[in-house]
């Protein structure tokens, strides 16, 4: 008797994984309405939801990365784990900052930049009032620039 219920207590375990859920959903894709907190990948119709932070800091993360994004007045900040990604930043922030390694930013307009990490690069169109946005630069390889269209991706100066 004591057997068949070792028997029976080992099949259960078996069949119910030891109480553990193993449903893998790493590639779960979500559809979802496009709202001011969305962000659209170059190559597809799915939308992807921006990380956002208290006060409409839209946060940016990941590798590898090619995406658009509209500012709509925000701050926009690239995170420290953030890897050879291109971002492209359109209408007007008040101001990005961009840490991370070998990152490429291309904005349209904006108040302030600071870019720290390494081999990171910005490229603006323009500041406030048409000006130059205040420029703050800590770390290794760091080029920001203004160039004749945020977004080209030849990153030819303006000056």
């Amino acid at each position: 008797m004591k057997l068949s219920i070792i028997i029976l207590s080992i099949i259960t375990i078996i069949f119910t994984g030891c109480g553990t859920d193993q449903t893998d959903i790493s590639n779960v894709k979500v559809n979802a309405n496009v709202t001011d907190n969305t962000a659209f990948n170059d190559n597809s119709n799915a939308v992807e939801p921006a990380e956002t932070t208290e006060g409409g800091v839209l946060v940016l993360s990941g590798s590898g990365k090619s995406e658009n994004y509209t500012c709509n007045g925000r701050e926009v900040e690239v995170e420290e784990s953030t890897t050879a990604n291109k971002f492209i930043l359109t209408g007007e922030c008040k101001k990005l900052t961009v840490d991370g390694v070998s990152n490429k930013v291309y904005v349209d307009r904006v108040g302030e930049i600071v870019v720290s990490g390494t081999s990171n690069k910005v490229y603006y169109g323009e500041g406030p009032d048409g000006g130059k946005p205040k420029i703050t630069k800590n770390g290794t390889s760091l080029i920001v620039e203004q160039t004749d269209k945020a977004g080209s991706t030849d990153g030819k100066s303006k000056e």
